[in-house]
């Protein structure tokens, strides 16, 4: 084997990273070998005993790697400052979005994950509950919504898990899966997001229909405004037509008037 390019131990570190994702992400954890990974980075096996101290060190590396990039905090502030505009629909349609994002822009990764979670391997859980602390949050924002008769009681974990249900079902057949097509052919990212968020938002509706739809009204307006704002577009307030019925009334009565008289 001839060996590699001389690099810098980070940068070395980061090829070795690279390299192993892509055959963790094809092959799984038990079936990819150091040896294959040192093969593909173009260095002696050797190499990757220098850098991780072994294959599951090396493996958790990978998931902490990608875990780190994957701009988590960024993605609860935006939820946290929706919770507290009382954006109900934004912050369901967020986490849809989320949860997409990193399948879409991430695939080798989420297939990573799928493949530790078949083998049993302890470390998928491990990021796996890296994603609790955000979940409880939206369980409890919405727990407190239900407490304010906005939604049913023991709806707000069923509504959460749904968005996710939905989004995962659709990433994975949509980017992980690309040659199964049936999902494409069916509805688009954005038609599942609007039908799923306003199944779940009327179906666990606690508010008479008028005030629903009002309130559904309310959401959409924001996102749209939301969208606007992302591409540098002003808000345009339509004004209110005229009517003129209550201008009219009096002259009819006058003359219904001079017609008795």
């Amino acid at each position: 084997m001839s060996p590699g390019p001389r690099l810098s131990s980070s940068d070395r570190r980061l090829q070795l990273l690279q390299c192993a994702i892509d055959l963790f992400a094809r092959k799984g954890f038990s079936g990819a070998t150091t040896r294959e990974i040192a093969a593909s980075a173009g260095v002696s096996e050797a190499v990757i005993f220098q850098h991780f101290p072994s294959k599951t060190a090396l493996y958790q590396a990978v998931l902490e790697h990608r875990a780190a990039a994957s701009g988590q905090e960024e993605h609860s502030c935006e939820v946290r400052r929706l919770m507290e505009a009382g954006d109900d629909r934004g912050v369901l349609a967020l986490l849809f979005q989320g949860c997409l994002k990193c399948m879409r822009e991430d695939a080798e990764f989420e297939r990573v994950l799928l493949y530790a979670g078949l083998e049993g391997h302890e470390i998928a859980s491990v990021q796996i509950e890296r994603f609790f602390p955000e979940i409880a949050r939206l369980i409890a924002y919405f727990e407190e919504r239900e407490k304010h008769g906005v939604y049913r009681p023991g709806s707000a974990t069923i509504l959460v898990f749904l968005m996710i249900a939905a989004s995962r079902f659709y990433g994975i057949y949509r980017y992980l899966l690309p040659q199964t097509t049936v999902v494409h052919d069916l509805f688009t990212e954005e038609q599942l997001r609007e039908q799923t968020l306003d199944a779940v938002l009327r179906g666990f509706s606690a508010l008479p229909e008028s005030r629903r739809n009002k309130q559904a009204n309310g959401d959409r307006k924001k996102a749209r405004g939301a969208n606007g704002a992302e591409h540098g577009k002003a808000a345009v307030r339509i004004p209110r037509a005229k009517t003129t019925t209550g201008r009219k009334a009096p002259a009819r009565r006058q003359k219904g008037k001079k017609e008795a008289s």
